[in-house]
């Protein structure tokens, strides 16, 4: 929370009248600034580029899923791509079949496939996985300066906010302690007041009871005679009510007492004339006294007023330093997070240079040592295996043909046996014309008989079709047996390398770091999957 303090006028010193005490104490009051100062933005800049660097970390994580990804992809397409000229061969008996629909199929997947192999084999899988993993170790090295750039202005912000808040709890309790004194010394006044208004009304009452006492015995006589008549005065009244028929002789005593009574009145009234003046003293003196009662209750009234406020003030100040503190511990956690993550991302720098610098040495064995021979053993064995294919189709139809002339032979063998039957027949009937018209015929037979021997060298051929296809099968074994040897080492070194990346996984350090794990369970994946291709092949 950014806070500066604002201070209020200072207060006149409290005199003994009321119009004094309306002056406003001095105050501290806690305002929000609107421009933040330069360690609180240094620290918002650096809380933001700390966000921003966590965010790419994330990424880089995602980017390097991705690779791993299409990796697994590649891999899959490379044990896949014999099916290529499977697909071809297939296509292409389609075609002989006159099978345009399927064979049309079959180009579409045999075009996608190559497409996706051309696109995949033309990125460099391991220069890439490299830099993807360079580039993360490059984002945690930024990671770990934003996180101690951010711990070293949480701790500036968390010094400037402790200083800024000793300073005005000092301030706060110092005016607290003058207000307090003031206030006492108000009271003080007050008090003595209180002590003089108390010695005056004593004394007042004191006079106003010596001027009764006076007035009393000056009028005693006329006060006793005073209280008789008005006792005699209610008798009668009584009696009138209860005596009707003495009402005028009653009421003629009444007449008489009333007229003493008014004369007694007239004269209590001239002999307290005398005291008029004195009366008049003491009940001026008496509101005087009133007055300056009401005047020190409505001083005793702005003192509370005013204690109260200092009490709000002063809870006001507590809550807001409770905040205040509140927020300070939220910092010293941003702090230690931010220490924690800077700790954490040199121990995931140091711990990815080294499994990179394992990774690169084990797969530069078996990429470098092993996949170009493995891709042109692998291009050699799908090129022998087209050309035992087109052996075999060779072959086959060599024993196509010499069927087609060992059935061509039998027919125009059966054929000469009957025209010869039917020209020693005509010859007998003496049919002679019918005679030389089987004759050409049968020339014409041994012709044809004589060309079908003579193409009988097709026998040969399949026989040198048939060792070729000897050879080029036992010129496959050997292209397999090496392929075979050469993915036994491949499989070696990559079982190492998943065993002393196991090991590592189980290391507690490694453990502690979710980016380690993840990275390490990807490049294991990947493994595997190397793995399942080598024991499908």
């Amino acid at each position: 929370m950014l806070t500066m303090i604002i201070r209020v006028a200072p207060p006149k010193q409290i005199g003994s009248n009321a119009s004094s005490l309306t002056n406003e104490p001095e105050m501290f009051v806690l305002s929000k600034s609107v421009i933040k100062p330069d360690k609180e933005t240094q620290l918002l800049q650096a809380s933001t580029r700390w966000q921003k660097i966590k965010k790419r970390r994330e990424e880089q994580v995602q980017q390097i899923k991705n690779y791993y990804e299409d990796q697994t992809k590649y891999q899959k397409m490379m044990h896949e791509v014999c099916e290529i000229e499977n697909i071809e061969y297939k296509k292409q008996q389609a075609l002989d079949l006159e099978d345009f629909d399927t064979a049309h199929k079959y180009a579409v997947r045999k075009e996608k496939m190559e497409k996706d192999y051309s696109d995949l084999s033309s990125r460099n899988f391991e220069e890439q996985g490299r830099k993807e993993w360079q580039q993360l170790i490059s984002v945690l090295q930024q990671e770990s300066q934003d996180a101690e750039n951010m711990a070293e202005c949480c701790q500036a912000v968390k010094e400037e906010r402790q200083r800024r808040i000793a300073i005005f709890s000092a301030d706060k309790e110092r005016l607290y302690k003058e207000t307090v004194e003031d206030m006492e010394q108000q009271r003080a006044g007050i008090e003595n007041e209180k002590s003089e208004l108390a010695f005056d009304l004593g004394m007042w009452n004191q006079n106003n009871a010596d001027l009764e006492e006076r007035m009393e015995e000056a009028v005693q006589e006329e006060t006793e005679r005073k209280k008789m008549l008005e006792s005699k005065s209610t008798a009668i009244q009584l009696h009138i009510d209860e005596l009707k028929r003495k009402l005028k002789q009653l009421e003629s005593e009444q007449a008489t007492v009333s007229g003493e009574l008014k004369d007694v009145e007239t004269s209590i009234t001239i002999k307290l004339a005398v005291f008029a003046e004195e009366i008049d003293e003491c009940n001026t003196e008496k509101k005087a006294i009133e007055v300056r009662q009401e005047e020190l209750q409505h001083k005793l009234a702005f003192l509370e007023d005013q204690n109260a406020k200092i009490e709000k003030d002063m809870e006001s100040q507590r809550a807001t330093q409770q905040v205040d503190e509140q927020e300070l511990r939220q910092l010293v956690t941003h702090m230690e997070q931010a220490k924690e993550r800077a700790h954490t991302s040199k121990i995931e720098q140091s711990i990815l240079s080294d499994l990179l610098d394992l990774m690169t040495t084990n797969r530069d064995q078996t990429v470098t040592q092993h996949e170009a021979s493995i891709r042109r053993s692998r291009e050699s064995i799908t090129r022998k295996n087209h050309e035992i294919r087109l052996i075999q189709d060779k072959i086959y139809h060599c024993e196509q043909a010499c069927i087609d002339l060992e059935e061509d032979t039998t027919k125009i063998t059966s054929k000469l046996k009957s025209l010869d039957k039917l020209k020693k027949l005509a010859v007998q009937n003496g049919q002679f014309e019918k005679a030389g018209s089987v004759s050409i015929k049968i020339n014409a037979a041994k012709s044809a008989l004589t060309k079908l021997k003579e193409s009988r060298d097709t026998q040969e051929d399949i026989k040198l079709a048939i060792e070729e296809l000897k050879i080029a099968k036992g010129d496959l074994c050997v292209l397999e047996k090496d392929l075979g040897l050469i993915e036994d080492n491949r499989k070696l070194l990559l079982e190492k390398l998943k065993q002393q990346l196991n090991e590592k996984l189980q290391n507690t350090a490694f453990k502690t770091s979710d980016t380690v794990v993840t990275l390490l369970k990807y490049e294991l994946k990947s493994i595997d999957t190397q793995l399942s291709n080598i024991r499908a092949m």
